[in-house]
């Protein structure tokens, strides 16, 4: 899968204060490119 990142995320992701959350929402986001949504439910 390709993912692009847009101006507005990278401008967004930079600018989070928290690294410990940032570097957690990177990771997600890298989980997701490779096929893998973790565990979630279906409503």
């Amino acid at each position: 899968m390709r993912v692009e990142k847009t101006n507005e995320y990278r401008e967004w992701i930079d600018s989070l204060k928290d690294t410990a959350g940032r570097a957690r929402i990177l990771m997600r986001v890298d989980r997701l490119v490779h096929g893998n949504p973790g565990a979630h439910r279906i409503a």
